[in-house]
């Protein structure tokens, strides 16, 4: 089991620090991502890749299981 424990720390300069304890990140299944934040970070990210594209690409994934021919989605990468 992967572990999705972290220490943040932050350094304000001189001796002044802040701690952050996080026990689980967003988007482990504790913390679990909405569909919206699920699909801001798959449009983000696709973008950087297949640009403007990425948004008719989210749309498809959401309906995969309608969809009768994966070619619509292949086409948008």
């Amino acid at each position: 089991m992967v572990s999705d424990l972290m220490m943040l720390t932050r350094f304000a300069g001189g001796k002044h620090s802040f701690e952050k304890h996080i026990e689980h990140a967003l988007g482990s299944l504790e913390v679990a991502m909405t569909d919206e934040q699920l699909e801001k970070k798959f449009i983000d990210q696709a973008e950087l890749v297949i640009g403007k594209s990425a948004q008719a690409a989210s749309d498809i994934c959401w309906k995969l299981e309608e969809v009768d021919d994966v070619s619509r989605l292949v086409a948008q990468l």
